[in-house]
């Protein structure tokens, strides 16, 4: 009986591990997903790498409009054209806590 039982809960274990698994899977892919959006620059923080932007509606991921900082990791000529106030529509990924720009362009 005792065979029996430890058989049992070590074939179950394994599958109660399974949809942690998936999800964990799906959220490393959602992570990776380029996102569009548009907004108004806020503020500009050359010397950390930040753009603070009032963004619109992200329904790809389920986010309301808001402000918020996103990094970039290159200012090439689009970061420095950035003014405060500026109209932009840009894209990005989520790595974790970071929204990490990937384009931005005024207009």
């Amino acid at each position: 009986m005792r065979k029996f039982i430890n058989v049992a809960l070590f074939s179950i274990f394994p599958l109660m591990l399974l949809p942690g698994v998936q999800a964990s899977e799906q959220h490393a892919a959602i992570a990776q997903q380029v996102i569009n959006a548009s907004g108004v620059v806020k503020q500009i923080d050359l010397v950390n790498k930040k753009i603070t932007i009032a963004h619109e509606e992200i329904p790809a991921l389920g986010w309301p409009a808001m402000t918020m900082r996103f990094t970039f990791t290159t200012q090439d000529d689009s970061i420095n054209a950035l003014k405060v106030g500026s109209p932009v529509s840009f894209s990005f990924i989520q790595q974790g806590n970071i929204s990490l720009l990937q384009s931005i362009n005024i207009g």
